[in-house]
C-alpha cells in the first residue's frame, strides 16, 4: 500500500524540509570547519544579510532572532579589521568554547557524553546511542569523525541529512518515507540534541568573548528547541492528511 497527500502540501513540506536542512548545515559548519580567511569572509557577508524571520512569536523565535542580531552586529564590526586579526580572535574564542582545553577554561567540550556525566562510561554509552541512530538511517560517518558521533557538529549534520532526505522524499511524493524521516528527526531531537545542547549553549554564551559565538549559541539553542516543538506538528499534519491507496 502507498500513501498520498495533496500536491500543495507535499510541495510546501518539501520546501520547508529543504530550508531546515540548509539551516542545520549552516549551524553544523561552525563546529565542523576550522576558521580560515574564507570563514572570515563568510562572516563579513552575514553582516549584509536581512536576518528578519517569519517564525511564530514565542521564546524560541526570540532566541533565534537574538542570535541572528548578535552575529550581524559582530559581522558589521569587523568590516574594516584585517582578516588576520579577526581570525586570531575567532580562533582563540573557538578554542576556549569548543576544545575543552582545561577545567575552568570554557565550558565542557560539546560532546553529548560530557553533559551526561563526563566519564568513560557515559562516553561509551552516548556515542553508542548516537551511532545507533546513524546506522538505522543508513549513514556512515567519515573516518575522521567515527570516534566522535556525539560531537555537536556531527549531531547537527545528521539532522541536516535527515531533513534533506525528507525534502527529496516529498519532492518525489514518497509520503511514507518522508513521514519516516520526520519520525527519525523527532526521536533524535528528543533523545539527543534537546537533552544536552541547550545546556551547552548557555555555557557557551556565558563564556564567549565575541558576539559572534554568543550569537551562535543563542541561534543553536533557539533552533533546536523550536525544531523539537515543530517537528511533532509537521508529522501530525502530514499523517492526518495521508490517504492510503
Amino acid at each position: 500500500m502507498n500513501s498520498t497527500i495533496g500536491n500543495d502540501l507535499t510541495a510546501e513540506m518539501a520546501v520547508l524540509a529543504a530550508s531546515r536542512s540548509d539551516t542545520y548545515a549552516f549551524l553544523s559548519s561552525f563546529f565542523m570547519q576550522l576558521p580560515d580567511n574564507s570563514f572570515v569572509e563568510r562572516i563579513r557577508e552575514l553582516g549584509m544579510n536581512d536576518w528578519s524571520t517569519d517564525l511564530d512569536e514565542d521564546g524560541f523565535a526570540e532566541l533565534i532572532q537574538e542570535g541572528f542580531q548578535l552575529i550581524q552586529n559582530y559581522a558589521s564590526s569587523i568590516i574594516d579589521i584585517p582578516a588576520e586579526t579577526v581570525l586570531l580572535d575567532i580562533s582563540r574564542d573557538r578554542t576556549k568554547l569548543i576544545r575543552g582545553v582545561m577545567k575552568g577554561y570554557g565550558p565542557p567540550p560539546p560532546y553529548e557524553f560530557a553533559y551526561a556525566g563526563f566519564n568513560e562510561a557515559s562516553r561509551i554509552r552516548e556515542r553508542k546511542l548516537a551511532q545507533l541512530h546513524y546506522e538505522e538511517a543508513g549513514v556512515g560517518l567519515k573516518e575522521e569523525v567515527k570516534s566522535s558521533p556525539d560531537f555537536i557538529g556531527v549531531e547537527l549534520d545528521f539532522m541536516r541529512y535527515l531533513t534533506l532526505t525528507e525534502a527529496k522524499a516529498w519532492e518525489e511524493e514518497r509520503i511514507d518515507e518522508a513521514c519516516e524521516m520526520l519520525h527519525k528527526q523527532q526521536a533524535f531531537l528528543q533523545e539527543h540534541l534537546v537533552s544536552w545542547v541547550p545546556k551547552y549553549c548557555e555555557l557557551m554564551f556565558e563564556d564567549a568573548q565575541l558576539d559572534f559565538y554568543r550569537g551562535v549559541a543563542r541561534l543553536i539553542k533557539g533552533f533546536v528547541l523550536y525544531e523539537n516543538e515543530r517537528v511533532t506538528e509537521y508529522l501530525n499534519e502530514a499523517e492526518s492528511n495521508k490517504t492510503i491507496t
